[in-house]
């Protein structure tokens, strides 16, 4: 399973094509570097009710991190731990 952050990507892609009046290449590629189902199965793993809810400091907050975070450490992502300064 790919991750998710293609699909942000092609969210962050498609605002900045916006914001600048061109450029409809790179919308087209991000939308080609992910599958409609790709994009469902994380969808589901992140509406899960496995993952106990999204509120501040919650079990299910820490469970969602966790798996953003390895869907982007599985892109080669750095992540730094931010719960501090």
């Amino acid at each position: 399973m790919r991750s998710i952050l293609p699909a942000l990507a092609l969210g962050a892609a498609t605002l900045g094509v916006a914001g600048c009046g061109g450029g409809s290449a790179v919308p087209g590629a991000a939308l080609d570097s992910f599958t409609t189902d790709e994009l469902t199965a994380h969808v589901a793993v992140l509406a899960a009710d496995s993952l106990g809810g999204r509120g501040p400091s919650s079990v299910g907050e820490d469970r969602t991190m966790a798996y953003l975070e390895s869907q982007a450490t599985a892109l080669g992502a750095i992540i730094r731990d931010l719960r501090g300064y």
